[in-house]
C-alpha cells in the first residue's frame, strides 16, 4: 500500500541525500494507519478466529487434511506461473495496469515458491527452486523498474526514449523465457 511505495520512492534516495520532508511525513502518516490498523479491535479477532480454525476447525476431521500437501501445492504453482507465463507472451503490448498485474502475478508466484520450498529437499529439486526463485526474484524486480520507468515517464518524447523503451522491453521478456525455462526444468527434476 501506501507505505510501501513511499518506501520505494524514498529508498531512491540513497543513503547520502536526505529524502524531502514533504515524503518523510507522508511516509510516517502511512505507516501510523498500518499500526493502528494492525492494533485495531477487529484485526486481533481476526488473528484469533484463524488461529482456533487452524487448530480445531472441522477442516482437520476431513479425510483429505491428512493427505500431503505436495500435489497441492505443485497444482497452484503450476497455475500461478500458468498466469504469469499467459500475460508475459504478449510482453510488448502491456500497458501499465497489465505490467503492475504481472508484477503482483510473479510476486504472488515467488512468494508460493518461496513459502513452499521446504517440501522437496532433494539436492538436484533444491537447486532447480533455488534457480527459479532467482530468476522470479530478477523478473519481479525488473518489471517493478519496468512500472516504476511508465508512472514517472508515461510517454516516450523521442526516438531515443522509445529505443530505450523497447530495450527494456525485450530484456524483460528474455528474462520471462529464462524463468519458464527455470521452471520447466523445476517441474521435470520435481
Amino acid at each position: 500500500g501506501d507505505a510501501r511505495n513511499l518506501d520505494v520512492l524514498i529508498e531512491r534516495y540513497g543513503s547520502k541525500v536526505k529524502p524531502p520532508a514533504e515524503l518523510r511525513r507522508r511516509r510516517e502518516e502511512a505507516y501510523g494507519h498500518v499500526s493502528a490498523t494492525l492494533h485495531a479491535p477487529r484485526v486481533r479477532a481476526l488473528f484469533l478466529r484463524l488461529a482456533m480454525w487452524i487448530e480445531g476447525g472441522a477442516w482437520r476431521d476431513r479425510g483429505r487434511a491428512g493427505r500431503e500437501i505436495t500435489w497441492l501445492a505443485e497444482r497452484k504453482l503450476d497455475q500461478q506461473w500458468e498466469k504469469v507465463r499467459c500475460r508475459g507472451e504478449s510482453f510488448s503490448e502491456l500497458d501499465v495496469d497489465d505490467l503492475h498485474r504481472l508484477r503482483v502475478d510473479v510476486k504472488k508466484l515467488r512468494y508460493s515458491a518461496e513459502f513452499l520450498s521446504g517440501l522437496h529437499a532433494a539436492k538436484p529439486a533444491c537447486l532447480q527452486r533455488n534457480r527459479f526463485i532467482a530468476a522470479l526474484k530478477a523478473l519481479q524486480e525488473r518489471l517493478g523498474e519496468l512500472n516504476d520507468e511508465q508512472i514517472e515517464h508515461p510517454e516516450a518524447s523521442s526516438e531515443a526514449d522509445e529505443k530505450g523503451a523497447r530495450a527494456r522491453a525485450r530484456r524483460t521478456g528474455k528474462l520471462i523465457k529464462a524463468s519458464h525455462q527455470v521452471y520447466q526444468r523445476a517441474s521435470d527434476d520435481a
